[in-house]
């Protein structure tokens, strides 16, 4: 797969998840040089982004024809899956 699609295949993933970094401290910015940027808010940032992997992963196995696995390439399979413009429901 091109880079070209690598880099936006998921791009309204990358979005999402962008998004959602920034809204944290409701700041609308990452300031990962500020004292106050500890060890919480690092845990805090990668359950963010744990969260979303799970979401991702899910969101293409719900998408994946399971006859394609044998019949198309890893590249052709990602390219058949569409991207995330929302994230799903949460689950409790």
């Amino acid at each position: 797969m091109s880079n070209t699609l690598r880099d936006t295949q998921f791009a309204g993933f990358a979005k999402l998840l962008w998004e959602e970094l920034l809204e944290l401290r409701g700041r609308g910015y990452i300031d990962v040089a500020n004292d106050m940027m500890d060890e919480e808010w690092n845990a805090e940032y990668r359950q963010i982004i744990a969260r979303r992997a799970y979401d991702l992963v899910g969101h293409a196995l719900e998408n994946i024809d399971p006859n394609d696995l044998d019949r198309l390439s890893p590249d052709e399979r990602v390219l058949k899956m569409p991207d995330l413009t929302e994230w799903p429901e949460e689950v409790q």
